[in-house]
């Protein structure tokens, strides 16, 4: 939309001193165009949508400027404010993988000629990931199943 047509679709007394002009004084596009600034264009545009959407002039007097305007340009002037209710999404659950899969990963990836990332892709998680948990081995955070269960002493 360029600007002039902007300015006439935001502004509803020209909208309808624009109208006033074509159909109660029968001026012309030219003659309308020089006297309130809008392109020739934007005004056939106006004359158009007004065909459009009503059968003819003069309106009721039951329309004002604001209304005319909603019924015109139904996108730019939404008949009434919407308030959305915000839906709450359910957050999706994060991934717990037991240590028996994560050890058995990262001793996959310690045997020679294993590729990190691909072990991670055919597994279907993150290479980042795989490599936290290698790091996590080094570091001696991440141990074999069994020896980081505590048992009960009798």
């Amino acid at each position: 939309m360029n600007a002039r047509k902007a300015v006439l679709a935001d502004n509803p007394e020209l909208i309808l001193r624009v109208l006033q002009l074509r159909f109660d004084e029968s001026l012309s596009y030219p003659r309308i165009s020089a006297q309130t600034g809008v392109s020739k264009t934007a005004i056939f545009s106006l004359v158009r949508r007004f065909h459009q959407v009503f059968t003819d002039w003069p309106l009721s007097g039951e329309y004002s400027c604001g209304q005319l305007a909603r019924a015109l340009f139904p996108g730019r002037y939404p008949s009434a404010p919407t308030v959305t209710q915000p839906v709450k999404a359910e957050k999706p659950r994060r991934n717990r993988f037991s240590p028996e899969f994560k050890w058995r990963l990262v001793q996959q990836t310690l045997l020679p000629g294993a590729c990190v990332a691909q072990i991670a892709r055919e597994n279907g998680i993150n290479d980042n990931l795989l490599f936290n948990w290698r790091h996590l081995w080094r570091n001696g955070g991440l141990q074999p199943p069994g020896e980081h269960e505590t048992s009960l002493l009798p």
